[in-house]
C-alpha cells in the first residue's frame, strides 16, 4: 500500500529471506499475496516495487495453519534534479 495515498499497489516483489530456496511471490491487483509451505518460526520478508523504496519486515512469527495478515506500506521515491 502506498503509505500517502493509500492505494493499494499490485505487482510489489516478496521474498521470503533467510531460506534455503528463493521462495517468493507478488502482489494481485488487490495489493494481496501469498507465500505457501513456509516453515514454523520467525520468518523475514523483503518488499520492493518500482518507484518505490524497498523495505524488509522482520520478526514475523509463522504458526501452523494460521494465515497471517500483513499491511506494508510502502514510501514514494521522488528524485529531483537540479536545474542549471
Amino acid at each position: 500500500m502506498d503509505k500517502q495515498t493509500q492505494i493499494l499497489l499490485s505487482g510489489a516483489n516478496i521474498i521470503l529471506l533467510n531460506f534455503d530456496i528463493v521462495k517468493g511471490s507478488i502482489t494481485d491487483t488487490s495489493g494481496e499475496f501469498w507465500l505457501k509451505d513456509i516453515p514454523i518460526c520467525r520468518q523475514g520478508i523483503f518488499v520492493g516495487l518500482i518507484g518505490y523504496h524497498s523495505t524488509i519486515v522482520k520478526n514475523l512469527i509463522v504458526s501452523s495453519a494460521k494465515e497471517m495478515v500483513l499491511y506494508i506500506e510502502l514510501i514514494e521515491k521522488v528524485e529531483t534534479k537540479k536545474l542549471q
